[in-house]
């Protein structure tokens, strides 16, 4: 994870940005994503190059932790 301080896609810019960076090789997978507070996912990389951005960049979402489920199990 690497913190960005400013992100642009197109003429909007996002402030305190998380980057998400995967080694993956196979096409299908993920290389790096883009998440902001109160909004999300805002971009994603595949391992192509392909470039997917949300359309929904301007819809602040606000989620309490109490509507999500969380459990840790260990792997034998």
């Amino acid at each position: 994870m690497t913190a960005i301080n400013l992100y642009s896609i197109d003429s909007l810019t996002f402030t305190n940005v998380k980057k998400f960076e995967y080694d993956y090789t196979d096409d299908l997978q993920v290389k790096s994503l883009y998440l902001v507070k109160n909004i999300g996912l805002i971009q994603f990389e595949m391992v192509t190059g392909e470039i997917w951005v949300n359309e929904n960049l301007n819809d602040c979402k606000t989620t309490s932790t109490e509507t999500f489920n969380y459990s840790e199990s260990t792997c034998e």
